[in-house]
């Protein structure tokens, strides 16, 4: 009976999600602001995409470049069944992070990301 205790726990301690483990998985965006330009980190685990990010002009706020279909999973080593899903991450962590999101939507194209005013 002891013995079967001990090996609970030791199982419980291996696979029990835990708080290191939820961290490591969570995505996360951050942002690199030189100036006009700069960068968007999109963070998963020990991967990470590093996107230029550039302000732009008239309706457009700012727009990030993105790997085509063509070139994502060398570029970004996700599958490119992944794609839509981690460009929407993205793209809505921006939405909320660096607009006023009453007054701003997105388009996602095929190398861009383009923010606009409403």
């Amino acid at each position: 009976m002891k013995f079967s205790n001990i090996l609970w726990s030791a199982l419980k301690a291996i696979f029990a999600p835990n708080e290191e483990a939820k961290t490591y998985r969570e995505r996360r965006v951050k942002f690199e602001n030189n100036g006009r330009s700069g960068y968007v980190i999109f963070t998963e685990g020990y991967k990470s995409i590093r996107l230029y990010t550039e302000i732009g002009g008239g309706n457009c706020i700012f727009y990030v470049v993105i790997p085509s279909r063509d070139e994502w999973e060398k570029q970004t080593e996700y599958s490119l069944d992944e794609r839509d899903e981690i460009l929407k991450f993205i793209a809505d962590e921006c939405l909320k992070q660096q607009t006023s999101k009453a007054k701003a939507f997105y388009e996602v194209e095929e190398k861009h990301i383009v923010f606009y005013k409403k």
